[in-house]
């Protein structure tokens, strides 16, 4: 059995996470009460016909996924129960895991699985989300260039507390593409290679890793556009609350689940603690990372 700390909690889990903060030993050595629980599906439990056959489910109690890695059920924000095929891919699986899989689980304790890098800076968290190929990992390096910690680099949870919100860490490792890994000068060899679509490798992070949980100061949604100079606006009602909404992890996921009455008024409760901007970047990428930060930083 394996035991880490993950926004927040305690995992007890039956498959290792090599990128997972582990649980000290000396705290293990006794009886160790986790929060959430991931194991192998027993044998006389399995996914309906009907699941499988609508692939997902989104749910309070119960939600579920079934892809071409596995089968994956997740039930009253503490127990996570998997499937694999046969001669499933560890890291995929792995992936799925802590991504759509943790993600359902988080949505059952009310927290929000943002798709962003999450930054500490002031004790206070930047959250940076957007586009796909926005620059978002670039950003990223400069907020960590200017003294910022990692507290997540795809998935930060965050719960709203009355007129704060609040982000929990997820582990001290950032993915990198192939290039972007040589160009930071890192020894492939020495990096865990998590085999994904976009050929990422894992980079550890850990003297840069904030592993304790703070307000959120701000989001940065980026996105590239046709201009020829960076453009900042704060966002403000419905604008705010579809930015954050476009933001989760699950939003990939459409359903019932996005416009039920609790989840939509914690949805505008949280959204309504941070200011949310909007980031343009010129389309052709000439945009200087620090010309970025500084002009946000500035707002």
């Amino acid at each position: 059995m394996y035991f880490y700390h993950l926004y927040g909690f305690i995992l007890s889990s039956t498959l290792d996470f090599p990128q997972l903060l582990e649980v000290s030993k000396d705290n293990t050595a006794g009886k160790l009460n986790a929060d959430i629980y991931i194991r192998e599906m027993p044998e006389d439990e399995h996914l309906t016909t009907k699941d499988k056959h609508a692939r997902y489910g989104v749910g309070h109690q119960r939600s579920w996924l079934s892809n071409r890695t596995g089968d994956f059920l997740i039930r009253n924000g503490k127990e996570i129960l998997y499937r694999a095929v046969e001669g499933a891919n560890l890291w995929y699986l792995r992936s799925y895991l802590l991504g759509y899989v943790m993600a359902m689980l988080l949505h059952q304790r009310s927290m929000f699985a943002v798709h962003c890098s999450a930054v500490i800076q002031d004790g206070e968290a930047t959250l940076i989300t957007g586009e796909s190929g926005s620059g978002k990992s670039t950003l990223t390096a400069q907020f960590l260039a200017h003294g910022a910690k990692l507290a997540a680099d795809d998935i930060a949870a965050v719960k709203c507390a009355g007129k704060n919100s609040i982000c929990y860490p997820a582990f001290p490792y950032q993915k990198l593409v192939r290039d972007a890994a040589l160009a930071h000068g890192y020894d492939l060899s020495r990096l865990l290679y998590i085999n994904e679509t976009k050929d990422k490798f894992l980079v550890p992070m850990h003297k840069k890793f904030e592993p304790l949980p703070h307000p959120v100061k701000q989001m940065i949604y980026l996105a590239p556009a046709t201009v020829k100079e960076i453009q900042i606006r704060r966002l403000s009602g419905l604008e705010q609350l579809y930015a954050f909404q476009n933001s989760q992890f699950l939003h990939s996921l459409p359903g019932e689940w996005e416009t039920e009455g609790g989840f939509l008024q914690l949805s505008l409760q949280a959204a309504a603690t941070f200011p949310i901007y909007l980031v343009l970047r010129p389309q052709d990428g000439s945009t200087e990372a620090e010309e970025t930060y500084r002009k946000i930083c500035a707002n």
